[in-house]
């Protein structure tokens, strides 16, 4: 259990680190990989909707918003997992 719960937190500090690095590239490097993300999407679309135009500066806001939004997401789970472990630990439940 022990294990589980350093594995937990370790998981925690990595997803913590990964939004760090992708956070403190410049802004440029950051539009350019989010660019890059958004026209895999609009061309996996315009095989789904072809007859649908989408406008790439438009599109690629709503990626990076989402972006954002499922990165914290993620980390809010893993860190409620991590506190969950803990929790049951110290107060002698079984996971």
């Amino acid at each position: 259990m022990k294990k589980g719960i350093i594995i937990s937190w370790a998981v925690v500090l990595l997803w913590m680190a990964v939004i760090f690095t992708l956070s403190s590239q410049p802004a440029a490097d950051s539009n350019k990989l989010s660019k890059g993300i958004t026209e895999v999407v609009l061309e996996a679309m315009d095989n789904i909707i072809p007859e649908k135009e989408f406008d790439v500066d438009d599109f690629n806001n709503i990626i990076r918003k989402n972006a954002h939004f499922f990165a914290y997401l993620l980390l809010g789970g893993l860190v409620l997992n991590a506190l969950r472990l803990n929790l049951h630990r110290s107060w002698g439940y079984r996971a």
